[in-house]
Order: C-alpha cells, then structure tokens, then sequence
C-alpha cells in the first residue's frame, strides 16, 4: 500500500502542492461587564440589568445572602418529597429546603431555652 504522500502519484494524477492556509481569526464572546458596557453605550435609556445567580440573592432588608454547594448524601425518599412540595408550591427546592432547615433550627433552639 503507498504511502498517503505517494496517493496522487497511485492515482495517476500529480497534485499541486498546495501551502496550508489559516482562516479567519475567531474572538471570544465579551465578559457580562463588557456586555452590559456596550448595550448601555447604544441605549442609554436602557435600565442596567442586576445579574443574581441561585448562589446569591440581594434581600430588601438584608445585604446578601450568600449560598454554598455541599453536596451532602440525602434520603432518595426525602428528596423525593421535598421536590414534589417545592413543585407544588411553585418554588425552588433549595428554596423549601432552607424553610425546612429553619424551622428546624428554630424548633431546636425554643427546646433549648
């Protein structure tokens, strides 16, 4: 079998050689920052948009709550019911999960006093 420099000569045919060609530079898209920057300089009527995450959330009366990834070992069967709660409430359900996780704190706190 030819080797693939011999493939035009196995085929009857000389091919030209041909020098490799670079495309077009690609960007990166910009950061938030920048984006935000830009859409404001084109309407500056535009109100600026707070970008919150689940992570963090800015509370009226509090300045912010910040929330951390744990990633514990839970019951399926708890799970499974704190997800079905939190869709039937229409919440989130890290958001019935620290509901619960307070009460529970509160409750234990009321036994101790």
């Amino acid at each position: 079998m030819p080797a693939k420099r011999d493939l035009g000569a196995a085929l009857g045919r000389n091919l030209p050689k041909q020098d490799i060609q670079r495309g077009a530079p690609f960007h990166l898209s910009p950061t938030l920052e920048q984006d935000a920057a830009a859409i404001n300089s084109l309407h500056p009527s535009a109100p600026a948009e707070d970008h919150t995450s689940a992570q963090v959330h800015k509370s009226a009366e509090t300045a912010v709550i910040k929330r951390t990834s744990q990633g514990q070992r839970l019951r399926v069967d708890l799970m499974r019911e704190m997800k079905r709660i939190a869709f039937e409430d229409e919440r989130k359900l890290y958001e019935v999960m620290e509901e619960a996780m307070e009460q529970y704190i509160e409750r234990r706190r009321a036994a101790g006093e």
